[in-house]
């Protein structure tokens, strides 16, 4: 599920984090480091919250080029509570809150693609299977009736 989403990916990093005792910007400084391989500057707060909102959007982009259908009011969600984080104040409730809550989408996600599923698969049936039984059954009777007529 971590794939799915990369605010969830990051959640659970500053869950992790959080509960060992270590300070958010510290906690993003890592899990930036290792998304980007080290490739983002640090800077002011402002700075830095602006670098991990590029970060979250340029990774929303598939590798297509199309965009991942995103919740946004998640990522929003937690940049706010990012930046109140940043500013001492305790954010591991609301945290675990968003957490679940992102849980229950990245699930009813999962489940809409499930049920979908078979209608995409009634497609490649109908193209190629279908016709190929048809040949096989009828293939037999044309033969006969074209003996039969000559």
């Amino acid at each position: 599920m971590v794939d799915l989403n990369p605010v969830y990916s990051c959640i659970l990093a500053v869950e992790e984090g959080l509960q060992r005792g270590d300070a958010v910007q510290d906690i993003l400084h890592q899990w930036l480091s290792r998304k980007t391989r080290g490739s983002f500057r640090v800077g002011n707060s402002n700075e830095f919250q602006q670098e991990l909102l590029t970060f979250l959007r340029r990774i929303e982009i598939g590798e297509n080029g199309s965009p991942i259908r995103s919740k946004t009011h998640f990522r929003e969600y937690f940049l706010t509570l990012l930046t109140a984080g940043a500013n001492g104040q305790g954010i591991l409730p609301r945290i675990r809150e968003l957490r679940v809550e992102i849980e229950k989408q990245i699930d009813l996600d999962i489940k809409t693609h499930i049920d979908a599923l078979p209608m995409k698969m009634l497609v490649p049936l109908l193209l190629f299977l279908f016709p190929a039984f048809l040949i096989l059954l009828l293939g037999p009777v044309t033969g006969i009736f074209v003996k039969t007529l000559q």
